[in-house]
């Protein structure tokens, strides 16, 4: 806080006086006023942070998942669905995904490398033909949309900062399932569409000149489409792709075997995939590279239990209650107001 500071601001300019204060009549009346006037402002300014930063994180939205056993995993070698199963532990989740916003307050607090954001050099490539680029980089910067090109470390960081870390795969695929429900997608199995996710859709040729992007970029992180799962975590299936924890390793032309975490969903320039759709190259981002793709973001869990970041913040502790009031009625409600 910047209270110190303020008093000794307000001390140095009220200790001396001009001369005029000993005159009388109108004038004393007017300056006194000023006085008065001039204390109450800088009483205020004595009461403001010294700085709008803070090395603590503000607390994000997250939703409680319930744990249990996941059977409809990958197999990260043969990409084979049901090949075995695992426990999940109860989590948190963050509700939407991280947005540019977000990640800079981290930065600020330095605790996590500054974010190069897009520029149009980055839209280049052919492949953006499609697309209108000036409203895609737009898209791109706006500080509500999802944090992408982030690295694997700067993302990990971030989810330290905020008393988490990134999801393991069998953590994502379970809360955008449902908590393990036998669905492709995470509102059900009815196809994908614009109206449910922000996806892009290839036409028969599968060629980069036949095909339509939903929104011509990314939605901000708290757009409110169908593509939300029962207990109301948004956005697993479009808008950005994201990372988890899991690293395989992935054969990479010109580079040979690279550790890679894997990616999970789809986003604004892809088509829809579904949650259990088998690792590909595509489908992962080297844990080495300083910096991600545009169209992967991420967003955070957090262990509840004795996990000791959780404790950091009342939001997430209150989340990591089965009693939670974001669970299934919750987003029923917020689907239905």
């Amino acid at each position: 806080m910047a209270w110190p500071t303020g008093f000794i601001l307000m001390f140095c300019v009220m200790r001396k006086r001009p001369e005029s204060h000993r005159q009388g009549g109108a004038m004393t009346r007017s300056l006194i006023f000023i006085d008065i006037l001039q204390f109450l402002a800088l009483f205020a300014l004595a009461l403001l942070p010294l700085d709008s930063a803070s090395d603590e994180p503000r607390a994000h939205d997250t939703v409680f998942v319930q744990g249990g056993v996941y059977t409809l995993l990958q197999d990260s070698a043969a990409g084979n669905r049901g090949a075995g199963g695992a426990q999940v532990g109860d989590f948190a989740i963050d509700r939407y995904e991280v947005s540019n916003q977000q990640y800079d307050e981290c930065a600020t607090a330095k605790a996590c490398p500054k974010k190069r954001m897009p520029e149009a050099g980055d839209l280049d490539s052919t492949f953006f033909d499609a697309f209108d680029r000036r409203r895609l980089l737009d898209a791109l910067i706006n500080p509500l949309s999802p944090a992408t090109a982030v690295s694997f470390s700067d993302a990990a960081r971030y989810c330290t900062w905020r008393g988490g870390r990134l999801p393991t795969v069998s953590e994502w695929q379970w809360a955008a399932s449902g908590r393990g429900s036998d669905v492709r997608y995470s509102w059900g199995n009815q196809p994908p569409t614009c109206q449910r996710l922000n996806s892009a859709f290839y036409n028969e040729d599968g060629t980069d000149s036949h095909y339509t992007s939903c929104y011509n970029g990314p939605l901000p992180a708290d757009a409110r489409l169908d593509d939300v799962t029962p207990q109301g975590v948004y956005h697993m299936m479009g808008n950005a792709q994201e990372l988890t924890s899991t690293v395989i390793d992935v054969l990479r032309e010109g580079r040979g075997l690279v550790s890679s975490a894997m990616v999970k969903g789809s986003a604004w320039r892809w088509n829809p995939v579904a949650i259990n759709d088998s690792p590909v190259f595509a489908d992962s981002i080297p844990v080495g590279d300083t910096r991600g793709a545009l169209s992967v973001g991420f967003r955070c869990v957090y262990p509840c239990g004795a996990a000791a970041g959780v404790e950091r913040a009342l939001a997430i502790r209150q989340n990591c209650l089965p009693d939670s009031p974001t669970g299934a009625d919750a987003a029923v409600r917020q689907r239905n107001p």
